[in-house]
């Protein structure tokens, strides 16, 4: 989280900044003369050199990635933002761009991420670009992570997106699994979902549907199913984007950002594997405790997740939660903001205040389509909010989130209130 007391660090430290996927919204950059935000997020013009669909007509929130962005940028095709002589300035652009293909993985595998799923406008641009160059494949299937790099079994039981009745009942799993025919050992190796036959893939499949939608899940059900990318020129391991994706997040939520780098050059490790796993167990007990403890506000659900859910996986954990709640209002998540190894370290010069670091609360937030086509505009109401109690906020308009002051938090939470009311017509 880039925070503004900590620009003029920068400022003083590096020759040139490159500031990605963060700083849409922070007036204090156009201090650093030489530069340059990539970002999607909601935005003005702020005075200091700024890559940004929202500037250009292009929704950020649901058209393209930072990734994207980044990708565009970093390619023949950042004359298209009024960008060639910067970035040529900067000097950091991959000669090996010529063909407008190489790093295509990563501007999907961001995009997915974000949840810009499925793909539009710019997004659907960018994949063609990769599946003409013949490093994307499409194609409609399961949807749940997992299906190259885990057993089915572990496939299930672990299930993202968040499958109620399912994921963490370890017998019903292998009941699924063996009434639809599947043989789970092959010699000594646990089948994935992709050593299966493809009619023993289709019989699970249904058989997952079928079991949701009898539970009253049908549009979890039918979410099952869906278009599903591969990147056939990478690891087995890294093969399917969007369990790439999560192994990103996973390694960024934890602070290891040396590991997600080494996945970015395809290099998959056990460290990986192990840290996702840790990532898994947050996460489920993370929607556990969520799912127990929800609170109806009247224009939003609270989860209060202070001592029991780290800043780090709430806004996940409250996205995942809608894959399973009522869609009728927004989910607001709080954390403790935490001093975690996850924080930016670099050699900066930061001015000392004298003063204690206040007690914070990080703040998360989601909502469904119906909801912003309704006026609901979260990214604007964080950062409005927030302004008003003294912290910072913002992003999009289905996804964002704030950092306030402790002694704030009811007047913010009031402010939030006021302000869905106001501008939702549901």
């Amino acid at each position: 989280q880039l925070k503004p007391e900590n620009i003029s660090g920068f400022a003083s430290s590096f020759k040139e900044v490159v500031f990605v996927d963060l700083g849409a919204n922070l007036s204090a950059i156009k201090e650093i003369k030489t530069a340059l935000t990539i970002d999607h997020h909601q935005t003005e013009e702020l005075g200091y050199f700024q890559a940004n669909p929202m500037l250009y007509g292009v929704d950020g929130g649901s058209e393209i990635s930072s990734s994207g962005v980044a990708y565009l940028v970093c390619s023949p095709e950042s004359g298209v933002w009024g960008l060639e002589s910067r970035v040529q300035s900067l000097e950091f652009r991959d000669p090996r761009l010529k063909t407008q293909d190489h790093y295509v993985e990563l501007a999907l595998v961001g995009a997915l991420g974000d949840m810009q799923y499925p793909l539009e406008g710019m997004n659907r641009m960018i994949a063609d670009q990769g599946i003409k160059a013949g490093r994307i494949e499409e194609r409609i299937d399961l949807t749940l992570f997992g299906k190259h790099a885990r057993s089915i079994r572990s496939m299930l039981l672990y299930a993202d997106p968040y499958l109620p009745g399912i994921t963490g009942n370890e017998e019903l799993c292998k009941f699924i699994i063996e009434s639809s025919g599947i043989t789970e050992q092959q010699g000594t190796k646990w089948a994935s979902y992709y050593d299966c036959p493809e009619e023993e893939r289709k019989r699970l499949v249904s058989s997952l549907v079928r079991f949701l939608a009898e539970g009253g899940y049908g549009k979890l059900a039918k979410s099952l199913i869906g278009p599903v990318y591969l990147l056939p020129k990478l690891i087995p391991e890294l093969r399917e984007a969007q369990e790439f994706s999560t192994m990103l997040n996973a390694c960024g939520r934890n602070g290891r950002f040396d590991l997600g780098m080494q996945l970015c050059f395809g290099n998959f490790t056990d460290e990986v594997a192990n840290l996702l796993a840790t990532h898994r167990k947050n996460l489920r007990d993370g929607i556990a405790f969520a799912i127990s403890n929800m609170q109806d506000l009247g224009p939003f659900y609270l989860i209060d997740g202070r001592g029991a859910i780290s800043e780090n996986i709430i806004g996940v954990v409250c996205g995942m939660i809608y894959s399973t709640a009522r869609h009728d209002k927004p989910i607001i998540g709080l954390a403790n903001e935490e001093i975690t190894s996850s924080e930016l370290r670099v050699s900066i010069t930061i001015p000392e205040t004298g003063n204690p670091k206040p007690e914070t609360i990080k703040i998360s937030s989601r909502a469904a389509k119906p909801l912003v086509a309704a006026g609901v505009n979260l990214g604007a109401i964080m950062k409005e909010c927030s302004l008003v109690v003294e912290g910072a906020g913002g992003g999009h308009r289905m996804a964002a989130g704030a950092t306030i002051p402790k002694e704030k938090l009811e007047e913010f939470l009031a402010g939030v209130s006021h302000a869905i009311q106001k501008t939702s017509s549901v």
